[in-house]
């Protein structure tokens, strides 16, 4: 069953946060202020990411209501399937955060600077295997470290919510879900031998229609451990839908992004695209015109429009 986050406590929570720098927390401590469920929470692009015990639930913000006017944020979760019952979770680097969750009028129940850590491990999720879970700018990343005596073949991990899982011709898990599609590139792979990486050619296999694991053909030396480490890539697409225009010299020549994931476009229109409240230009009678737009991070909002 998918963690369904509960948006019915946030009318009535007041989420403050101390001044401070631009800095993004990590990983948040769940004290109270969420579903017991959840043990930490973080921010992976435009996703919120809730560390469950056996896996990652994504939440984001909903982009297809028309389609779906109950909802307003969609659900996936990523789950280690079979893991040991035995394997504990550790965060470390933790301090005390600026956050605090003032929900009610019992003050006792307030949660006021949750600490927040830098990774978090799942240790011994299988037989001497661990997971490392950590953030590299705005993306999360995870890595399967298979110490000597574990097996490859132990790992299974299943995705849930989804509507299919399939492998591309560059060996990347292609994830297709109702809101996007999210690529888990084909993981990099080594050990250190002698001080030095030996690169270990790992592949993805499916196990069945929402599960993965892991095959190699390569020799593997089990007195040191072996690191995997698949990398999340958000992939997303938008439309305009504007009337008039069609004559074939709509281009988009280029494109890059912030550090905040927002993504901007630029390229040639024949001048039937809208522009956006303040604008710099808008269209004249010169075509084609040069176009510079800006969008979200998931490819939702179109945050503006402008003609040069």
């Amino acid at each position: 069953m998918l963690l369904r986050l509960n948006t019915i406590l946030l009318l009535f929570t007041i989420h403050l946060v101390e001044a401070k720098s631009n800095e993004q927390f990590h990983f948040l401590a769940n004290n109270g202020q969420w579903q017991k469920e959840i043990l930490f929470k973080t921010t992976s692009d435009n996703h919120n990411a809730y560390l469950l015990e056996d896996g990652i639930s994504f939440s984001v913000s909903d982009a297809i209501k028309k389609s779906t006017p109950d909802r307003n944020f969609f659900v996936w979760n990523m789950r280690f399937l079979n893991k040991n019952p035995e394997s504990s979770i550790a965060a470390t680097n933790g301090h005390e955060s600026r956050y605090n969750f003032l929900s009610g009028n019992d003050a006792d129940k307030w949660v006021i600077h949750p600490e927040e850590y830098n990774n978090i491990l799942y240790k011994d999720i299988y037989k001497n295997t661990d997971i490392l879970i950590y953030r590299n700018d705005l993306q999360l990343e995870y890595d399967y470290i298979i110490h000597p005596g574990g097996s490859l073949k132990n790992i299974q991990t299943c995705f849930e919510g989804i509507e299919s899982l399939k492998i591309n011709s560059s060996g990347d898990l292609v994830i297709q879900s109702a809101f996007q599609t999210q690529l888990q590139k084909a993981p990099v792979s080594w050990q250190l031998i002698n001080g030095k990486k030996k690169f270990i050619e790992i592949n993805y296999i499916l196990l069945n229609d929402s599960t993965f694991g892991f095959k190699t053909d390569e020799s593997i030396n089990e007195n040191t451990d072996l690191i995997i480490d698949p990398l999340f890539q958000m992939v997303w697409s938008s439309y305009t839908s504007i009337p008039g225009g069609g004559n074939n010299i709509n281009y988009c020549f280029t494109n890059a992004m912030d550090p905040d994931g927002n993504v901007y476009l630029t390229g040639m229109v024949d001048g039937s695209f809208p522009i956006t409240a303040g604008a710099y230009s808008g269209p004249g009678n010169v075509y084609p015109e040069v176009f510079v737009a800006k969008f979200s991070s998931d490819g939702t909002t179109l945050l503006y429009w402008t003609y040069l």
